[in-house]
């Protein structure tokens, strides 16, 4: 059966937080809930879009007429037979990338050493030909199955689709959509440790010169066919740490695009023409001629971008070229074109136009006198006006909406905020806080964190919570974007344990998650790879433990590799 959900939100879904409402989240988890999709979408309506874990998406804000429709196959990896001694790898498209290479490192086989540190599902990074350190999914993908509406089920061989550098298709194509279920990768037998090695040099790499652990969907534009890399051509451009309407342009690779937690789609989409509307003054670019080729390409195709999506900027710094004569006649022309329209449009209007405004914009009757606020928590309405420098008695129609949303997402407690203007004298404010789930210690500095790992604010006495304590240790960071459904999953499980005495909760490469029992000196340790099983069983044994009188006696109970240990105080 396909699991709906109806109105999801993108920015809860994608892992740049950012994105309006979509009709619905269509999930499907065998073959026969695919055979019943198209008939479901066609019910809903709107445009069917794929969606794997959503680390390469950057959804537009408000109301999305589209469908997304995700993998919910997590068949876990296993090896289904050899070719010309490769180990080939059967893997559903909704299992999780980190969980795929644990999985690899513990059976020995090479191949996606290069995708370590890289988020979402096999899915996606098949759909999307992923890859990273000389390597991407098309130089060890074997076959793919796929379903479309107008062609079933199909298995294709690599010779069947088109791999090329961070793009993905169907040879005979996929009309209107096609949903990938399954992979078959060819790997090669290797040494667990030397796999487990270059698994953690190509992680410390990426935390030395990617900002992972920041809210992104990774490097935005290809690099140039010269060899020459994105990221590059932007640092020397001066894209480096410019910053527009919460989202920014990394000051550790020039890239990857940030939201800083006050980002908008619109101010992603567009930050260009939107810097210059806004009256500032953003022009990195040298010699625009340069950097043309990245700008104007997306990570997807190389066809024109559409309106609003990353292009060239508008305006380029003057060169020796004989086209720089002719810019500026356009210039001169633009501007000389939209004064006589300016000059029309107030012939038009009239005096009567003009008084009219300055009557309603100094009228009592526009006065605010009622604000509304919904969804605070962490600070008080005084915090809130004052943040959206709403004062009674102002005049309504001349508060900037822009402005208000702007200043309310300054506070870093704010996840996302929506104004509404109530003519003739209120305001509607609606905030969406970020809920702290840890404490964090980083530079010295106690900080709450979500459920993700990601900082929100340092820990005071005006905004005392009493938090567990989130460690992470090295190879820890791969594993935080499952932190937000296993806490969930925690939660839910029902253990025999007071979860509200946890003090600590750790996550490694190693051991992958470790949660500290304070009142019972207990430590629970769940295997990264297949945690929601070895969560499961360990609930099991928990409660047998429980039910027997044995459960005061146990020191760490591990799950991992489809078993569960008891530690006792003696065997320790």
């Amino acid at each position: 059966m396909v699991r709906i959900v109806a109105s999801p939100r993108m920015a809860s879904l994608t892992s740049l937080h950012l994105g309006g409402r979509a009709l619905a989240l269509a999930t499907f988890e065998s073959a026969a809930d695919l055979e019943t999709l198209p008939e479901a979408a066609d019910r809903i309506g709107g445009r069917v879009a794929m969606l794997g874990g959503g680390t390469n998406i950057l959804a537009a804000d408000g109301e999305l007429p589209v469908v997304l429709v995700r993998c919910g196959m997590d068949e876990a990896p296993a090896v289904i037979g050899e070719d010309g001694g490769l180990r080939l790898v059967r893997v559903g498209a909704g299992v999780k990338l980190p969980r795929l290479l644990v999985w690899c490192m513990k059976h020995g086989l090479s191949g996606l050493e290069g995708m370590a540190g890289v988020p979402g599902d096999v899915g996606g990074a098949v759909a999307g030909n992923a890859g990273a350190h000389g390597m991407d999914m098309g130089t060890v993908l074997r076959s793919v199955d796929v379903f479309s509406p107008d062609r079933g089920f199909r298995t294709l061989g690599r010779e069947d689709v088109r791999c090329e550098y961070r793009f993905f298709g169907l040879r005979d194509g996929g009309k209107p959509w096609f949903a990938i279920s399954g992979i078959v990768l060819a790997l090669r037998p290797a040494e667990p440790e030397a796999i487990r090695t270059a698994l953690r040099d190509n992680i410390e790499r990426k935390l030395r010169v990617q900002p992972v652990r920041s809210w992104s969907a990774g490097c935005v534009f290809k690099n140039p066919p010269e060899g020459t890399s994105a990221g590059k051509l932007l640092d020397e451009a001066g894209f480096r740490g410019k910053r527009l309407g919460g989202m920014c342009f990394s000051e550790i690779h020039a890239n990857f695009l940030v939201n800083e937690g006050k980002g908008s789609a619109d101010a992603a989409l567009d930050p260009f023409g939107a810097e210059r509307r806004m009256g500032t003054v953003w022009d990195p670019i040298a010699d625009g001629s340069e950097i043309v080729g990245i700008l104007s390409s997306s990570k997807r195709n190389n066809r024109r971008p559409a309106r609003n999506s990353y292009t060239s900027p508008q305006r380029r710094a003057p060169s020796s070229g004989g086209g720089s004569f002719f810019a500026h006649v356009k210039s001169a022309l633009s501007w000389t074109l939209g004064l006589g329209l300016g000059a029309a449009l107030l012939v038009g209007l009239g005096v009567g136009g003009l008084q009219l405004h300055r009557m309603a914009t100094t009228s009592e009757f526009f006065a605010i006198k009622r604000v509304e606020i919904r969804g605070t928590t962490h600070f008080s309405r005084e915090e809130v006006l004052k943040a959206a420098n709403l004062q009674s008695g102002v005049n309504s129609l001349t508060v900037n909406i822009a402005d208000v949303e702007q200043g309310l997402r300054d506070n870093p407690w704010v996840l996302s905020v929506a104004v509404k203007r109530r003519l003739p004298d209120a305001f509607e404010i609606r905030i969406r806080e970020r809920i702290p789930a840890f404490w964090m210690l980083k530079d010295g500095v106690l900080y709450y964190a979500d459920n993700r790992g990601q900082i929100i604010a340092p820990v005071n006495v005006g905004n005392f919570l009493s938090l567990p304590t989130l460690e992470i240790l090295p190879g820890g960071e791969e594993l935080l974007p499952q932190m937000d459904e296993l806490s969930r999953a925690f939660q839910a499980a029902h253990l025999p344990v007071n979860m509200a005495s946890v003090s600590l909760f750790r996550v490694s490469a190693a051991k992958g998650f470790e949660v500290f029992i304070e009142n019972r000196n207990l430590v629970l340790c769940i295997a990264a790879e297949d945690w929601d099983a070895n969560l499961r069983r360990l609930s099991l044994v928990l409660s047998d433990l429980a039910r027997r009188g044995e459960l005061k006696t146990a020191r760490e109970v591990w799950a991992a590799d489809g078993n569960v240990w008891v530690v006792e105080p003696e065997n320790v």
